[in-house]
């Protein structure tokens, strides 16, 4: 690969959003483990499909991810959950609110798994 694509390619902005994002995503990791290692030679295939394997699942999780959040931030229970959970964070020091918190969390995980069903 080129020094001109390697800075190119490290450089750019990603949305995981857009149309072929696994590809540039796997070509934007090729281009960073050549930077680092100083190896501007060609890209073997072997390379090419683990980077596009781990870049597709990257991918896909994080659109699975932003799925939920769009369908979270529409449930007035989540909201409401998530307000409470905040609200926890101006308790005093000497309380321990990891116990509330965990379960507000699982609430807020049973509402999303319920609405992906």
């Amino acid at each position: 690969m080129k020094i001109e694509s390697v800075t190119r390619l490290t450089s750019a902005n990603f949305d995981h959003m857009q149309r072929g994002a696994a590809m540039k995503l796997a070509w934007i990791w090729i281009a960073q483990d050549q930077w680092r290692r100083r190896d501007f030679g060609p890209v073997s295939r072997q390379d090419l499909s683990r980077a596009m394997k781990t870049a597709h699942a990257s991918v896909r999780a994080f659109r699975r991810f932003a799925q939920q959040k769009g369908m979270a931030d529409k449930d007035p229970r989540v909201v409401a959950l998530r307000e409470q959970r905040a609200m926890l964070e101006n308790k005093s020091f000497h309380i321990s609110i990891r116990h509330e918190q965990d379960r507000i969390d699982s609430e807020i995980n049973q509402i999303i798994n319920a609405l992906e069903a």
